[in-house]
């Protein structure tokens, strides 16, 4: 299990391997992409995908999963 905080990011010790990278997307994610670009990238991924009932939060998940598979 991990969380992101505002200013943290807090992780079990029971947390599965990568929770660490997970996280860490999304603390990245909030502090250096702009609302704009983020805007653009999800709804990118919406088009690739064929998907457009995909909320921001859903694929915000879904990157962070696929950042920590990297």
């Amino acid at each position: 299990m991990g969380l992101t905080r505002a200013d943290s990011i807090l992780l079990s010790k029971q947390a599965q391997a990568g929770t660490e990278y997970h996280e860490a997307w999304h603390r990245v994610a909030n502090l250096l992409i702009t609302d704009k670009l983020r805007n653009q990238i999800y709804n990118r991924y919406r088009s690739r995908v064929k998907d457009h009932s995909l909320s921001d939060s859903t694929i915000d998940e879904i990157q962070a999963d696929n950042f920590m598979d990297f």
